[in-house]
């Protein structure tokens, strides 16, 4: 029949059964198979760490792109960004040079200078600890043009050479020859000003401070032999040559009358009451010892002249109308104005301030022209400068702030 030739069909279908373990026989280990998944806990791992990758590689591109969306901007910018650093430089310097169209030198309040050089096609910046970079490039040209302003300055007191005090004579008036015996004082006084004018610096005066005399000239021929005495005080006041009253000579000194010319006579008495002699023509310079302190300015002086005993001075003198600048007194009489002048030239050395002068830069003006052919202009002023109306005021290359 057909029952059995089909049993071990349906046997095969069945599933197979689990073999009988025997009471006591061990539990056989069962094996997971090489190809099973990933746990929950790799998972979440591996989730985590690619979201950690993700993350950083989205802001690193997103800093990259910023950093070359900065540095096209840079790029389309440079040549306002170079005019803004260069102007903001000048603007706060301490002092600012500029030796060449293509040479910019800006010193700080610290004596430190930034420079900046056209070299090719760039604008180079060198610091001050010698660091050198490129600015900007693509130049067809960059020059610096300056505006200049006179900065005054004093230096060290010199000692000048000069006329301290003089009297010539008159135009057209009488000349005479005038003798002094050695009854008669005759004073001249004088005044040194403090006025030196414009010495160096055109428009400016400088200022005595002192005057030390040398020397004296005067129109004076002699009769016989002997000396000229001088003696210096203060005067009486400016004008009037009397010597202040109980004042002490500044000093006294001699000249031998034989260093002098010998005087000519023109008439003798009895044709004339006295004689008479001829003008003078020629100065005689007599050396001043060196005082023992120095003369003023301002101040007036006055200079005695006498003739010792047996001797005769004879000066040339004009006609003038009575004044009290140059006075007589006879033996022990009073001081009185006279209606003559005798012409002199006192020679001193004066003491005297020293003005400098400075070109210094006030304001820069930077004109870039690119290769493109592009021109693109900037400017500024030297606070330090422009703020300093005075011309004594503003800074000079090479000065530093007293505090540094």
């Amino acid at each position: 029949m057909s029952f059995n030739s089909r049993a071990p069909l349906a046997d095969a279908a069945l599933p197979a059964r689990a073999p009988v373990r025997s009471p006591g026989e061990p539990m056989p280990i069962q094996r997971r198979s090489r190809h099973a998944g990933f746990t929950l806990v790799e998972t979440l791992l591996a989730a985590t760490l690619g979201a950690l990758l993700l993350a950083a590689a989205a802001s690193t591109a997103g800093q990259f792109s910023q950093a070359m969306a900065k540095l096209e901007a840079d790029s389309s910018d440079s040549y306002e960004n170079t005019l803004a650093r260069v102007n903001r430089d000048i603007r706060y310097a301490w002092s600012v040079d500029v030796p060449s169209r293509g040479r910019l030198l800006v010193t700080g309040s610290d004596g430190l200078v930034t420079a900046y050089d056209v070299v090719g096609n760039s604008l180079l910046v060198t610091r001050p600890d010698g660091a050198t970079g490129s600015l900007v490039t693509g130049l067809d040209s960059l020059s610096f043009e300056a505006d200049t302003l006179q900065r005054l300055r004093s230096s060290r007191s010199t000692t000048v050479a000069t006329t301290m005090a003089s009297r010539q004579l008159i135009p057209l008036a009488p000349l005479s020859g005038t003798a002094m015996a050695s009854s008669i004082a005759y004073a001249i006084s004088f005044m040194g000003g403090s006025d030196a004018g414009a010495r160096m610096v055109p428009g400016v005066s400088d200022r005595y401070t002192l005057w030390q005399p040398t020397s004296i000239e005067l129109p004076v021929a002699r009769v016989g032999s002997g000396n000229l005495t001088f003696s210096l005080y203060r005067a009486f006041g400016p004008g009037r040559a009397e010597p202040r009253p109980g004042s002490a000579a500044i000093a006294t000194w001699t000249q031998s009358l034989a260093g002098i010319p010998l005087a000519v006579a023109v008439a003798v008495p009895p044709l004339v009451p006295r004689t008479v002699y001829a003008v003078p023509l020629v100065s005689v310079p007599i050396n001043i010892p060196v005082l023992p302190t120095n003369l003023e300015p301002g101040v007036a002086y006055t200079l005695v002249i006498t003739v010792s005993a047996g001797a005769t001075a004879v000066f040339a003198t004009c006609a003038a109308p009575t004044h009290t600048d140059q006075m007589v007194r006879t033996a022990a009489g009073v001081w009185q104005g006279v209606a003559a002048l005798v012409p002199y030239t006192l020679r001193a050395n004066g003491g005297c301030t020293t003005t400098l002068a400075s070109e210094v830069t006030t304001q820069v003006r930077t004109t870039i022209e690119t290769e493109a052919g592009q021109t693109y202009v900037g400017s500024a002023c030297v606070y330090g400068q422009v703020l300093a109306e005075d011309p004594w005021l503003g800074v000079v290359p090479g000065e530093l702030p007293a505090d540094s």
